[in-house]
């Protein structure tokens, strides 16, 4: 699974300053929806906004966190090197669970804010 996540993040790394721009423009859309406080008709973009800084953000994280992951360790390392590399593999693994499982909640979230946002506004 590290190995997949990093080899995503190498093949997009060119993505990651778009996905930080969407993600403030997204920012910059729902803080005027916020503090604006628009009537009802208003807030169309608001959900669909919401949805785009989670997936932006969770975009940039992916490539910000699984660009560089560190080497598997060799037999012919020192031993105190080996332990380094994987405890430091270990805290990927722990976050490449995390960034997976967020994904899948963020899924969800998703379905469920689009669902609603479109009974509400367009159907």
């Amino acid at each position: 699974m590290l190995e997949l996540l990093h080899r995503l993040a190498v093949r997009l790394r060119r993505l990651k300053p778009v996905a930080m721009a969407f993600f403030l423009v997204f920012l910059a859309i729902v803080a005027v929806m916020v503090f604006n406080l628009p009537s009802r008709e208003d807030n169309l973009l608001l959900v669909p906004s919401i949805v785009g800084m989670l997936w932006s953000l969770s975009a940039y994280a992916l490539l910000s966190t699984f660009y560089y992951i560190p080497r598997v360790p060799n037999a012919s390392d020192r031993l105190f090197l080996r332990l380094a590399l994987r405890i430091k593999r270990f805290w990927y693994w722990l976050l490449g669970i995390l960034f997976v499982s967020t994904t899948a909640a963020s899924v969800m979230v998703s379905l469920r804010l689009i669902k609603i946002w479109y009974q509400e506004y367009i159907g």
